[in-house]
């Protein structure tokens, strides 16, 4: 924590921000997103192509209407008390610390994920059913990532939003070194690391253009001038360019691992006629729309049988499949996995690694499923904070929280994407308490006498 505060120079007196001059929809554009993609995925998984054999609608639509409920109460409430801002001077020092980092370990990455140090991606491409499922990992590189975690976590974030203060030398290490990351997926046949930076970079790039915003016009409130919209115009050009990329890439992807309209899991198969996949006009266009569908909903169909089963107590391990297959392998306590809600639901054919049971699972298994509603309230809350903190003052760390949350806010739907290894497991744990610990420290310290302005845009 020292390193980091060393990385950091902090100020030695945070600062206390008041909200209440900023625009509302300032405050509540990353809820708004959020609500607006679950709610998406919600449809998908109701009036879409993939048909899913729930037997409780009554408590699935339930549990989900109180959990997002709760989770934009949260926020709401997140968003309704002046912040204690602990700012960093530079974050030049731990970016570059992070790039570093994340460049050395390419090469190492790639051979343990492909076997070779610089990815084939040309092979992949022509055959990605084939490169999936051939492809490897080996263990010992992923140890040492798990070691530098924190700072593999803190480059791409940081980089994105700091860009227009990058030089040369250091955006060019950048975007090479996340053209090499995803090349590494791209010849395993997969797609998560594409996603990942979808998700960062289109938070974070709304975040800098509304704080560009904020500090070129010095208003708080939000007009529809040319500026706005001039940034809203090209915001939405580049994040449709990016999912249009995304959508033929997994597409392509998909179609390659296996072409069957037919879903052994459920018995069921996709309805090609779908009123959703209208707009779609090829027959492969239309069957890799079905499959982003039930990649984006099929885990509320496990969610459904889970809701169904017992619970049983997995002390406090149940959330991470990290933790759990560790304290099989190391510690042979394989009877704690046989506990949680995810390896109950191979008794219905729905095993977890090959399909989705969603993020509200995976904790209830440990706080059971009325613990996840009050835990969709504090991520609510948390997710508000940094989001204002980021926007409104200088500080990194808040800026790394919001881009963890944006992961496992938009990866609800699948699984707890945090937590499912040891490399995301380690680095979040890390900044979640490095974040928390801080503000208790600095509050206890200097929350008395703290600084006060009413925005602060530094």
């Amino acid at each position: 924590m020292n390193m980091i505060n060393n990385m950091c120079k902090s100020f030695k007196t945070p600062f206390i921000i008041n909200i209440s001059t900023l625009s509302g929809i300032f405050k509540y554009l990353p809820i708004i997103i959020v609500m607006s993609y679950l709610l998406m995925t919600i449809i998908f998984f109701t009036f879409g192509p993939n048909e899913w054999p729930i037997k409780n609608p009554v408590k699935l639509y339930t549990f989900l209407f109180f959990a997002n409920t709760s989770l934009l109460i949260g926020y709401i409430l997140g968003t309704k008390k002046r912040k204690l801002v602990y700012r960093c001077k530079s974050f030049r020092p731990l970016f570059r610390f992070s790039l570093l980092v994340y460049f050395l370990f390419l090469p190492i990455t790639s051979y343990a994920r492909t076997g070779n140090v610089i990815p084939d991606v040309l092979n992949a491409i022509t055959n990605f059913g084939k490169a999936y499922y051939e492809s490897k990992k080996v263990a010992w590189p992923e140890y040492l990532r798990m070691m530098v975690s924190p700072a593999l976590i803190a480059c791409v974030p940081l980089g994105i939003y700091k860009w227009d203060q990058l030089r040369r030398l250091e955006k060019i290490l950048l975007l090479f070194s996340i053209i090499y990351y995803i090349s590494i997926d791209i010849s395993r046949g997969k797609n998560k690391s594409l996603a990942d930076y979808l998700i960062i970079f289109t938070m974070i790039l709304m975040l800098k253009k509304i704080k560009l915003f904020i500090d070129k016009t010095g208003s708080y409130v939000f007009h529809l001038n040319k500026r706005m919209l001039r940034i809203l115009i090209m915001y939405f050009i580049i994040i449709s360019l990016l999912g249009w990329v995304f959508f033929n890439y997994f597409t392509m992807v998909i179609s390659s691992r296996t072409y069957s309209l037919y879903n052994s899991f459920t018995g069921n198969t996709i309805q090609i006629d779908n009123v959703l996949l209208a707009p779609f006009k090829t027959e492969l266009q239309k069957y890799g729309a079905a499959k982003l569908m039930a990649y984006l909903s099929q885990g509320y169909y496990g969610l459904s049988l889970a809701l169904d089963k017992p619970f049983h107590f997995s002390y406090g391990i149940g959330y991470s499949l990290f933790l759990l297959e560790n304290a099989e392998e190391i510690l042979g306590l394989s009877n704690v996995k046989k506990l949680t809600y995810s390896y109950k639901l191979y008794d219905d054919n729905w095993p977890t690694g090959r399909v989705w049971s969603s993020f509200y699972v995976w904790p209830a298994s440990d706080i059971t499923f009325f613990g996840v509603i009050l835990l969709m309230f504090i991520i609510g809350f948390i997710y508000a904070t940094v989001w204002l903190e980021s926007l409104l003052s200088n500080d990194h760390i808040s800026l790394i929280i919001f881009s963890l949350l944006n992961i496992l806010l938009f990866y609800i739907p699948a699984n707890n994407q945090l937590f499912q290894e040891g490399e995301t497991f380690f680095g979040s744990w890390f900044w979640f308490l490095y974040w928390f610990l801080r503000r208790i420290y600095f509050t206890k310290k200097h929350g008395v006498n703290a600084k006060y302005n009413n925005v602060i845009t530094g």
